[in-house]
């Protein structure tokens, strides 16, 4: 494990930049630099070592018979190729990073990326550089800067440095309960890989918009683990002094937490994350198999013919793939969703639209019905939702740069609907049943997208998604960078 930062790290800092209380720092700090190097090549070892027992696992008869109604293009594949496209997806999926927009009563305990500071400083800050930005008291407000989220958990030690320092080598601070602003430039920033295909990109719970990133800016300095390493540190690390702990059983077995990933190499994390997520219906009930979680991920993916509804379970069943490093802004970002239910119609998702129009960048809505009920007190882990549909809003600079053509009628009825849900919020006779019905009006007036696949536009990074209406994938076409505006 690294330790310290090297001097190197220090004298490359970048100067102070006129408006800025804290330097820039480097893309990729030196100390992050000097970890994904050594595990990197820790990972192609392994990844190579876990492709026969992948092979042989894709190659199983039970495995074969639990997709082949849901999946039929890989149940007729030799395992060789269903290991390649299954690679393929896993690469093209987006990746997606949470963020909160504003005071909402959801969140998990922590400090998180804010757009105000993202617009200052033009990176995506990590947790560290938030808490450094918060605590002092260089912000106001949640949502306003870096944010301080609130909500359950309730206070307790938080498993992100456990899991950094122990699973991910990276360096430990002087005082962990007040990291340096140097110091949080070695650390990472948490990112799902969307392999589910889930509207929102990653959990709900972590904010009500999402990040999702340029996979080509980003993946070299991708870190990933099988499975939600907060959960992993809180559930199964006995040596884990927090006071929470999570209420699911997970199979601990199915990963040791001692091997991570790249964006390059991860065979050795497929069936851990299969296997850690083989949770029992109930305390005396037997678990399930590895063989049903993967139909479970196979029939929800971009395998399946029709996939699936999700359960908020599922939800949270993500690659972790980390980024371990400042990726810049606005190249790093490929485009931004907001979720429908908090944000349409509200004073937060005009500050949304904003922060998206000040980097030229397309915005998405998706309307996540599990966290809606979740709110409400009306869903359990395992109720279950479509989580697939988004829209496009025409509204903003960056969605008039695709390759689509949006007419003046479909801006007008968005800005319509927009006002009058404001109205509604303004009166307090918002409901779950007039969201759902606003919703279902937006994906009829609207352009309509899914998110794209391997075999669905293709590994361009330049795409915002698929429309299975129009059969089409809505791309950035190619402009002059001049055009953007920052």
């Amino acid at each position: 494990m690294v330790r310290a930062a090297s001097a190197l790290y220090f004298s490359c800092i970048l100067g102070l930049s006129a408006g800025h209380k804290y330097p820039i720092p480097p893309r990729i700090s030196a100390p992050q630099e000097e970890v994904f190097k050594a595990k990197r090549e820790e990972a192609a070892e392994l990844s190579a070592a876990a492709t026969p027992e992948v092979l042989e696992f894709f190659s199983s008869t039970d495995f074969r018979e639990a997709i082949k109604d849901c999946c039929p293009e890989a149940y007729e594949m030799d395992s060789k190729d269903l290991l390649e496209w299954f690679r393929a997806e896993t690469r093209v999926a987006e990746l997606a990073h949470a963020f909160p927009v504003g005071n909402f009563s959801y969140h998990f305990d922590g400090h998180d990326f804010g757009m105000p500071t993202g617009e200052e400083y033009k990176f995506l800050l990590n947790s560290y550089h938030a808490q450094v930005i918060d605590e002092n008291g260089t912000i106001e407000g949640l949502g306003m800067g870096g944010a301080k989220l609130l909500g359950d958990p309730p206070h307790h030690v938080l498993p992100g440095p456990t899991a950094e320092e122990n699973i991910f080598g990276l360096p430990v601070f002087k005082n962990e309960s007040m990291p340096t602003w140097t110091e949080a430039s070695t650390r990472l920033s948490y990112v799902a890989n969307n392999l589910r295909q889930v509207n929102f990109g990653s959990s709900p719970g972590f904010g009500e918009a999402t990040l999702i990133f340029n996979n080509d800016e980003v993946k070299d300095m991708v870190l990933a683990a099988p499975v939600d390493t907060g959960l992993w540190e809180m559930g199964c690390n006995k040596s884990f002094s927090g006071g929470w702990k999570p209420p699911m059983q997970f199979f601990c077995k199915g990963w040791n937490g001692a091997s991570v990933g790249t964006y390059e190499h991860f065979d050795h994390l497929i069936l851990p994350n299969l296997d850690f997520w083989r949770l029992p219906a109930s305390k005396h009930a037997a678990r399930p198999t590895r063989v049903d979680m993967a139909k479970k991920l196979f029939q929800r993916s971009a395998f399946a013919t029709n996939p699936q509804n999700l359960t908020g379970m599922e939800l949270v069943q993500y690659f972790e793939t980390n980024i371990v490093g400042q990726p810049r802004f606005p190249e790093s970002v490929r485009f931004v969703i907001g979720n429908f239910a908090t944000l349409f119609g509200h004073h937060f998702g005009r500050k949304l639209q904003k922060f998206c129009n000040d980097f030229g960048w397309p915005l998405v809505w998706a309307y996540t019905e599990y966290i809606e009920e979740q709110q409400g007190g009306g869903a359990s882990w395992n109720s279950s939702h479509a989580l697939l549909d988004r829209i496009l809003d025409p509204t903003v600079e960056g969605s008039k740069a695709l390759n689509i053509t949006i007419g003046a009628e479909r801006s007008s009825g968005f800005e319509d609907l927009w006002n009058k849900v404001a109205e509604e919020r303004a009166a307090n006779t918002t409901s779950k049943g007039k969201f759902m019905k606003w919703w279902r009006m937006s994906m009829d007036d609207q352009l309509t997208l899914t998110p794209t696949s391997a075999k669905r536009c293709g590994p361009s990074q330049k795409c915002v998604g698929y429309s299975l209406k129009g059969k089409e994938c809505a791309c950035l076409r190619e402009m002059d960078e001049a055009t953007i505006v920052v």
